[in-house]
């Protein structure tokens, strides 16, 4: 269930990232960066998701 939790809330910020790109209220660095610090934290909160899958 945890698993379901935190895909979700990436994909949550990955669709709220493009439409701000679509709108022009970010830049592509900024989406960017922002992916990454989601990704790392995803990562950082919970390692054996990661590494079991």
């Amino acid at each position: 269930m945890k698993h379901i939790i935190y895909a979700g809330m990436i994909l949550l910020c990955i669709l709220i990232g493009l439409i701000l790109l679509l709108l022009n209220i970010i830049n592509w660095y900024s989406y960017l960066v922002v992916v990454a610090i989601v990704g790392i934290t995803t990562w950082l909160v919970d390692p054996q998701k990661t590494q079991s899958s």
